[in-house]
């Protein structure tokens, strides 16, 4: 799950580098299947649900050459970065393992062996593994439809939404923000919650609700991703937020879930329309797997090298959070930089809101993203 800011960091999201709360003696579950990769693949998603109130988290992750990827006795415990498979997580109640998440990751076909951490030893987790298979020769664009759905808004719906001229500016940042990844935006299907989820999810209070809104994607017709368009977000932990994304990545295809899409706040959509197209587009970053290219302390990164970084050493008022301003030449620009930028004029492309090379490699081989050919 991921939370994203505006206009000023008044919610503090947790910083990846805090080893996670678990059990001094967790089960260690071993027998929920390898990942078995076969020729011909470019990725693989596997994705592990277990009930509501359980915990899971990466334990370990073995190649088919035996190579130990990840340990997280080693990892995290020990603080001891493997150069490997680098794994970004809270613990919650679904694990997903992108491989590769990153192109110096070695992939290969073959058995992978993961073993998870539980907090429930007896708890029934669901598997499933979603393979993306490589690029045909005759397909060389990258497509990705969309449901949008509308909660409770006012004056905004699906039925006025493809012609309203603030949301259509939304949707086109988001449009170009996407072609900064070299992905074309291809349909869109609109949807309105009503009824008693039109007022009792129109305003997210908290995590629960939030799954719960995410779970009326099983109303969707096709197997696309979800952005629900909210009023806001409000109480104590989530002041300030503007977009959560239910999981890094999400399970792609599958509607119905508690992590089958993203949610966008409407709160500023009123005088920021542009903006809300750039939440709508970072939250979906982070559901296709993409991390913060830098967290609010500026002490931890993404894994993908080519990323910029913004350190803490550039916090310049020293109050603990590197702001968008304090790090508008490192990174500020880059479309998964923690925060937004200050008001509604900036742009997108070169020398604006983009994505870099590393992460348009990861974004193609997310299996939501469809192969297509030239439009």
């Amino acid at each position: 799950m991921d939370d994203y800011v505006f206009p000023k960091p008044n919610h503090q999201v947790q910083d990846f580098n805090d080893v996670p709360t678990v059990p001094d003696d967790p089960d260690i579950r071993d027998d929920l299947g390898s990942i078995e990769v076969e020729e011909g693949a470019a990725s693989v998603i596997a994705w592990y649900e277990g009930s509501d109130d359980n915990l899971l988290w990466p334990y370990t992750l073995d190649a088919p050459n035996s190579v130990r990827l990840y340990d997280f006795d080693t990892d995290v415990i020990d603080d001891a970065i493997n150069d490997q498979y680098d794994f970004h997580f809270f613990p919650d109640s679904s694990l997903s393992v992108f491989l590769p998440n990153t192109p110096r990751l070695p992939f290969m076909p073959g058995t992978y062996v993961i073993s998870i951490g539980s907090v429930i030893a007896s708890d029934d987790i669901h598997v499933r593994f979603f393979v993306k298979p490589q690029r045909p020769e005759d397909q060389p664009d990258d497509r990705l439809n969309v449901n949008f759905w509308f909660v409770g808004l006012s004056g905004l719906n699906a039925s006025n939404a493809a012609s309203h001229v603030e949301f259509s500016r939304s949707v086109r940042v988001f449009t170009d923000c996407l072609g900064t990844g070299n992905i074309r935006l291809g349909e869109i299907a609109y949807h309105d919650l009503g009824g008693d989820d039109a007022t009792g999810l129109s305003v997210i209070t908290g995590i629960g609700e939030f799954r719960k809104l995410l779970r009326k994607s099983a109303a969707a017709d096709n197997d696309w991703p979800n952005i629900f368009f909210i009023r806001s977000f409000d109480g104590d932990d989530l002041e300030g937020v503007i977009g959560l994304a239910g999981h890094i990545p999400g399970p792609p295809t599958v509607q119905g879930t508690a992590f089958s899409g993203v949610a966008v706040s409407m709160e500023y959509f009123e005088g920021f329309p542009r903006i809300t197209g750039m939440v709508m587009a970072h939250e979906l970053g982070h559901w296709l797997g993409l991390f913060h290219t830098s967290e609010y302390t500026g002490t931890f990164h993404d894994a993908l090298n080519d990323t910029p970084q913004c350190t803490n050493g550039m916090d310049q008022n020293a109050d603990g959070v590197v702001e968008w301003g304090e790090c508008a030449s490192a990174g500020a620009m880059n479309l998964m930089f923690w925060m937004t930028p200050y008001d509604d004029l900036f742009t997108v492309g070169a020398g604006g809101l983009s994505l870099s090379e590393d992460q348009r490699w990861v974004l193609e081989r997310n299996p939501a993203i469809e192969y297509a050919a030239d439009p």
